[in-house]
């Protein structure tokens, strides 16, 4: 998975955010858009972006960048 993607999508989802070099340890919250309202439309990006869908359960347990880029990685084995 490229990482520079999945960036560019967190970029597009929250455009006031200050997104820090450490991105890849954002979660929910953090940046301070990233909330839940962000969180759904930036699920719902990624889900356009790699052609993937998120459970109900998902959507509301996956919380950070980590988590999102296993299930992304998981759903392309």
């Amino acid at each position: 998975m490229s990482n520079k993607q999945l960036l560019k999508i967190m970029e597009d989802t929250f455009p006031t955010a200050n997104i820090p070099e450490n991105w890849m340890e954002s979660k929910l919250g953090s940046p301070k858009e990233w909330d839940s309202l962000g969180h759904f439309t930036f699920l719902m990006s990624i889900e356009e972006y790699y052609k993937i869908k998120f459970s109900i359960d998902q959507m509301s347990e996956v919380t950070t960048i980590k988590q999102i880029m296993e299930i992304i990685d998981n759903s392309k084995k």
